[in-house]
């Protein structure tokens, strides 16, 4: 028993040291602004299932386009018809074998056309009958094209084209999708280098502390300080690690965040490349609002179903005029004992008959028609004020993302000399403690100012780089252009 729990343990502390390094010791993913917009548009499962609604809406469009569809149908059956007869005349064994086939296509010019061979071969008992076995064949073609409703294909074409725009509507609301996750990615990175920046500062300040507290401590031994200045500089020394505890733990946040709109592991660690960066050149009023209204896929998606109303629009116009079609058919045919008499007088068009004729419908009220095409004009109104809607909200974000970002510029400035001030102010004041012209009261309350403004400083910068973030997202321009695509798509 000894030797088998001393084998077990063994084997445990193997799987500790082979295994463990193969999940802990993953090196670190660094990443930079850029590199997490690839991995959204690549990974985030949000994009993922949106990308799914172009193809869905793809399907609707095929599915209008198969009334073009070419359709084939064809029968074969065999009748024994040995039932009891009123008369002997119609005799006791009628058998018949009929096969036929048809094609029937509806083109894109609004004709629909069909043609059809039908072959029977009757035979029977009756003594009566002239020819006991014959053969009929008939070979047909028939037209029909409307003048009024459907002319040329008009409304057939329509349905097509309003389900074309329909599914542009979708794609464009899709890939405002895509803007979202990759605007919410990009600002909880910044967020997590914002965090990174605040460990770092918070690990200046412990170091500090640390060294304040070791000044004291030297100066209690040669009476220069007493309990309660040690005191101060053991409290301000836990009160320093708790602000890196405070960080470290942001920074989890932002990691799990962050993981999860890359769809990554929860085991891999993520290391920011960049830092909060400077400030930058703010463009005009002008410029953004045309350069949102041009990539702006909620706004594009408005103006192709205003263009998709265009289309239903007419076609609902075409639906109030009367039913008014042209057709036509031509029938050949031959009824003969012989099946190759019969089929070359059939096709040599020995039999013809041929119809042409209108066929006329009227509905005196068309209340189904009228009101499709009043819904038509009233959803196109409403939409055009949805645009103009969507128009004045952009403007008002540009307004209120320039007067955010122009204030967080002014914010980062004014934060920075406080920073420095207070970091002067602390410098001054640890020269006289040294000389013991000051207090450990004064020197923990001045560096708590000072790291006060350090977090005010970060904090100012981390908005004003969100502010910038948030207006490119009013733009649209945080994916590339030649990047706004859908997994799937991408080359």
């Amino acid at each position: 028993m000894s030797f088998i729990r001393y084998s077990a343990f063994f084997l445990l502390v193997l799987h500790g040291v082979f295994l463990a390094p193969q999940v802990w010791s993953q090196p670190p993913l660094r990443l930079s602004e850029e590199e997490v917009t690839l991995i959204v548009l690549q990974q985030n499962l949000s994009i993922l299932s949106t990308s799914f609604d172009p193809k869905i809406a793809q399907t609707l469009v095929t599915e209008v386009q198969s009334r073009f569809d070419t359709l084939i149908a064809g029968q074969v059956n065999y009748n024994i018809d040995r039932s009891d007869k009123t008369s002997i005349v119609f005799g006791t064994d009628n058998r018949q074998v009929l096969y036929e086939t048809s094609v029937a296509k509806k083109f894109p010019v609004g004709v629909e056309g069909r043609m059809y061979l039908r072959n029977q071969h009757d035979t029977t008992n009756s003594a009566f009958a002239t020819d006991p076995a014959f053969w009929e064949t008939r070979l047909g073609f028939e037209a029909r094209a409307p003048f009024l409703k459907n002319r040329f294909g008009k409304s057939d074409r329509g349905a097509v084209e309003l389900a074309q725009k329909q599914q542009g509507v979708v794609q464009e609301s899709s890939l405002t999708q895509l803007d979202a996750q990759v605007y919410l990615a990009v600002t909880t990175y910044w967020n997590l280098v914002a965090s990174y920046e605040y460990l770092k500062v918070s690990r200046q300040f412990l170091k500090r502390a640390q060294d304040f507290q070791k000044i004291t401590r030297e100066k209690k031994i040669i009476g220069l300080s007493e309990d309660p200045d040690i005191l101060a500089a053991d409290a301000l020394v836990e009160e320093r690690e708790v602000e890196i505890l405070r960080a470290q733990n942001l920074i989890e946040d932002f990691s799990e965040q962050l993981k999860n709109l890359l769809n990554l592991k929860l085991t891999q660690k993520i290391l920011p490349k960049e830092s909060l960066p400077p400030k930058v050149k703010v463009p005009t009023k002008a410029e953004i609002f045309e350069t949102a209204l041009q990539n702006r896929n909620d706004y594009q998606s408005l103006l192709q179903e205003a263009k998709a109303k265009d289309v239903q629009m007419a076609v609902a116009k075409d639906q109030k005029l009367p039913s008014l079609d042209l057709y036509t058919s031509l029938e050949l045919n031959s009824v003969d004992p012989s099946y190759a008499e019969v089929l070359g007088q059939t096709f040599r068009a020995a039999n013809p008959n041929w119809r042409i004729g209108v066929d006329f419908n009227l509905s005196f009220e068309n209340r189904f028609a009228k009101s499709a095409l009043t819904r038509s004009k009233l959803e196109k109104a409403q939409i055009l004020v949805r645009i103009k809607e969507l128009e004045n909200q952009i403007a008002l974000q540009i307004f209120e993302a320039l007067r955010e970002w122009q204030l967080q510029r002014k914010e980062t400035v004014k934060f920075g000399r406080i920073a420095t001030l207070q970091q002067k102010k602390l410098g001054v004041e640890q020269k006289n403690f040294l000389q013991g012209r000051s207090s450990s009261d004064i020197i923990v309350r001045f560096q708590t100012d000072w790291l006060v403004a350090e977090k005010q400083k970060i904090d100012s910068e981390l908005r004003d780089k969100l502010s910038r973030v948030d207006l490119r997202r009013i733009m649209s321009i945080l994916i590339p252009e030649s990047l706004k695509k859908f997994p799937s798509e991408a080359s």
